[in-house]
């Protein structure tokens, strides 16, 4: 079996688990129908970076009790685990759509057509 190969191929910066993250998301992407372009590159890159956080906080959060971390006087809050993930997850959520990730995403991303040729006015 081959290893996946995109269409649009990760920059040469990004790190190796960043560039598996990069492969996974444009696989989803391209077998959505999303055709993906070089301009595409910044968003994506930061759709990487947001899930690779994110994925990193969820590994944080499997070892310690999420709901309990001691603040500096001592009072019970929130991990700042939590607070992370979320973030991260309002960025995926906030880039998501142009991707068509979701199925309302793609339901949307179909409902844009190409302008026709015929349809173009030139003054």
């Amino acid at each position: 079996m081959s290893e996946y190969e995109p269409t649009l191929p990760a920059p040469d910066h990004l790190s190796e688990a960043h560039t598996t993250i990069w492969n996974e998301l444009v696989s989803a992407i391209e077998d959505n129908g999303r055709e993906l372009k070089r301009s595409d590159m910044p968003a994506l890159e930061s759709l990487v970076q947001a899930t690779d956080q994110m994925r990193k906080m969820d590994k944080v959060l499997e070892t310690v009790d999420p709901f309990v971390a001691l603040g500096r006087n001592g009072a019970i809050q929130t991990h700042p685990a939590i607070g992370i993930r979320l973030k991260c997850w309002d960025h995926i959520r906030k880039l998501g759509p142009q991707f068509g990730l979701t199925p309302k995403d793609r339901t949307n991303l179909n409902k844009i057509e190409p302008a026709k040729t015929d349809d173009l006015v030139l003054d």
